[in-house]
């Protein structure tokens, strides 16, 4: 336990990076003596080829010999289908031929809805190739014309179908009817159409129709929606800044009283060490205020709050204020425990004399001695406490670096 509180930030990582050499090293040598072990006793007696249609492969092999060992690449191609294999096959793609291409169509005895005709079948890697006798009407993609008789039109459908050598082909007589698009469909259609018959395009302008199946029109640009997404961000933004201002000020005000904190054991004791070398609490006060206020302007010395509220006890007093309301206004504005005891203290000092009040100040210049120790020590072990999120994050990046390659090559 001792051991575990005396170690050190450094000792801290140099354990962390010697586990993970170690960790590293263990899985390391496990994976290499699993491979041996398992190439060793595998004897491979097949290679297994690769279903239809998803290519030939390279595989690495190790050949012993009476002449030692060669390594060497034998290629294995593809899973060919057998005639009989593949006729039955394009045979039951036939049969579910009805059901595969009618899409939103009941039946393919009344199209009324596009096809639905894909270039592979979904079941069995079998290829398709389309064809109509009217494409006007019927196209291969299973589009319906625009030229198609109000009492429907016969089409003969045609599929060519092919697995490896062998082929099949399959024809069904459709009917035809007017496609049925909704309002917005057709209007998409007739723009899309007059647009298209304006076929120069030195011209820089494309008019547009006034009228689409004799109703009137009129264009507009969509608009973005920008306007509507800078007033959600600025409404969002604007409503955040309050809370945000008032985080920030907490954030400041938090710093402020860690700072003064810090602060604490210093003016204590060198407050104790004027009123015992002989100095009243006045001239104790004016000591340090000045002090502060010189190193301030010859060093460039950052402003500390603590000593600001002493430097502005100071002045009150200069200014004419009795000496026991500046150090109570000093133990309101710091608003520390800490500064409020030592309000107390100082006032005591004016009413009583040192009497009593130097010990009371003793006791507290070391209990603030003691806290600033407490203090520092928690600071340490919350630093140490977020080092160690990235320091398991590196630990898992490297263990991944290491394993899976070598899993990789192990499978």
């Amino acid at each position: 336990m001792k051991y575990k509180k005396t170690l050190t930030g450094e000792k801290k990582a140099f354990a962390a990076g010697m586990a993970v050499v170690l960790l590293a090293n263990a899985a390391g040598l496990t994976t290499y003596i699993l491979e041996n072990k398992r190439a060793g006793k595998e004897k491979m007696e097949y290679l297994e080829r690769r279903e239809y249609g998803q290519g030939d492969y390279e595989e690495e092999l190790t050949v012993k010999s009476g002449q030692g060992k060669q390594n060497i690449t034998v290629r294995v191609r593809e899973k060919e289908y057998k005639p009989s294999e593949a006729r039955e096959i394009l045979n039951r793609v036939k049969d579910k031929m009805p059901s595969l291409i009618p899409g939103k169509n009941s039946s393919l005895d009344k199209i009324r809805y596009p096809l639905h005709l894909p270039d592979r079948s979904p079941d069995f890697p079998v290829n398709m190739s389309w064809s109509t006798d009217m494409p006007e009407v019927l196209n291969w993609e299973g589009k319906i014309g625009e030229n198609t008789g109000e009492g429907g039109t016969k089409v003969n459908l045609t599929c060519e179908l092919s697995l490896g050598q062998e082929t099949e082909r399959w024809e069904k007589e459709v009917t035809v009817y007017p496609e049925k698009i909704t309002r917005e469909e057709r209007l998409q259609r007739e723009v899309q159409k007059v647009v298209d018959t304006q076929n120069n395009v030195s011209e820089e302008k494309i008019k547009l129709p006034g009228k689409v199946d004799g109703t009137k029109v009129i264009f507009q640009k969509e608009q973005s929606g920008n306007g509507v997404l800078i007033c959600l961000f600025g409404t969002s933004f604007g409503l955040l800044i309050l809370p945000l201002y008032r985080e920030k000020e907490k954030e400041k005000d938090r710093e402020k009283k860690a700072q003064m904190q810090a602060d604490y054991p210093d003016i204590v004791s060198r407050i104790l060490l004027f009123l015992q070398a002989g100095l009243t609490v006045h001239s104790a006060v004016e000591k340090i205020a000045k002090d502060y206020i010189n190193s301030c302007k010859m060093y460039g010395q950052k402003k500390r709050a603590a000593y600001e509220e002493l430097v502005e006890t100071y002045r009150e007093m200069e200014g004419g204020m009795p000496e026991i309301q500046a150090y109570e206004r000093l133990g309101n504005r710091c608003n520390t425990p800490e500064y409020k005891v030592l309000s107390v203290l100082l006032v005591q000092n004016l009413k009583k004399g040192n009497q009593g009040v130097l010990a009371l100040l003793e006791r507290e210049t070391t209990a603030a001695v003691e806290e600033r120790k407490r203090a520092a020590k928690i600071s340490g072990e919350q630093a140490s406490t977020k080092l160690l999120g990235p320091m398991f994050i590196q630990l898992g990046l490297v263990m991944a670096l290491i394993m899976i390659p070598a899993f990789l090559s192990f499978y």
